[in-house]
């Protein structure tokens, strides 16, 4: 097997692309880039190890579907991973004291709290339960998004009325990560069925999961109106009509990362020229 470093690299470069790309995106819609740098550094930082942090500890957990679907990770001893991820979440706790806005605190409480939860214990996991496992994620990544921007603003007149209208301008994210989520639960039918995970593709088959999301993706065509928002819509369309049932895991990778660098390219294009 290769060594677990190059694997972590291979499997969540995109995924660390796209939630850079998205965290941009957000932050200049919202804010203009009239933020205080260090602030938003610090979050975003303390997001993307917070994020690798779960992701390793979601690695034991996994590691029977893993093997089921083919990419099991050589994970040889889960108390040092445990260890790392632990080491990740303090760094990130300590950066989210940067910034000096209380809600901040819960907020980073609440999204580590959630990542351990999807994973462990084992026997009870969130990762387990029909929706919820599509669900978290997606909140996670929303929640985390509104976090930066609420930390990076300059002033905030009322805490939680600010953090509550950033929220609501990001809930474009949170409708395209869910489907995104599906969407990426579709080729590991196979491994979610060995350890009794309950995603739609496994209760309801390849083919009628296809027609729902190029459904869902369809409704948020005409009801997101921008157009970096309307271009992944369309991107989540194509690639459904075209994946077939025996498509390997890395095309989905290959999706992504076409998927981060339109939409990115995209938005930020015109900015630079």
């Amino acid at each position: 097997m290769k060594p677990v470093l190059h694997q972590i690299y291979y499997y969540n470069l995109n995924v660390l692309s796209m939630y850079i790309v998205l965290s941009l995106i957000a932050v200049h819609k919202i804010t203009k880039f009239h933020l205080d740098l260090k602030s938003f550094f610090a979050i975003l930082i303390a997001n993307t190890l917070g994020v690798f942090g779960i992701y390793l500890i979601n690695k034991i957990s996994d590691r029977v579907e893993d093997i089921s679907n083919g990419h099991a990770f050589n994970f040889s001893k889960n108390s040092a991973i445990i260890r790392g991820g632990v080491f990740l979440f303090c760094i990130s706790g300590i950066l989210y004291l940067i910034p000096q806005k209380i809600l901040l605190i819960p907020g980073g409480v609440l999204l580590l709290t959630l990542g351990v939860l999807y994973s462990f214990p084992p026997n009870k996991r969130l990762k387990n339960i029909f929706i919820v496992k599509n669900s978290i994620p997606a909140f996670c990544w929303f929640l985390s998004l509104s976090l930066l921007i609420f930390g990076s603003v300059r002033v905030a007149e009322s805490e939680f009325l600010s953090l509550i209208l950033i929220m609501k301008l990001l809930l474009p994210i949170l409708v395209l990560e869910f489907i995104f989520e599906i969407i990426w639960d579709m080729p590991d039918r196979k491994g979610d069925s060995v350890a009794g995970v309950k995603t739609i593709p496994l209760l309801i088959g390849f083919l009628k999961t296809k027609i729902l999301l190029i459904i869902l993706s369809v409704i948020a065509f005409f009801m997101l109106t921008s157009l970096h928002n309307k271009i992944a819509c369309i991107l989540f369309i194509i690639f459904l009509i075209h994946v077939k049932d025996n498509t390997p895991k890395k095309t989905y990778h290959h999706f992504l990362s076409l998927l981060t660098l339109l939409v990115g390219s995209v938005y930020f294009g015109p900015l630079l020229f």
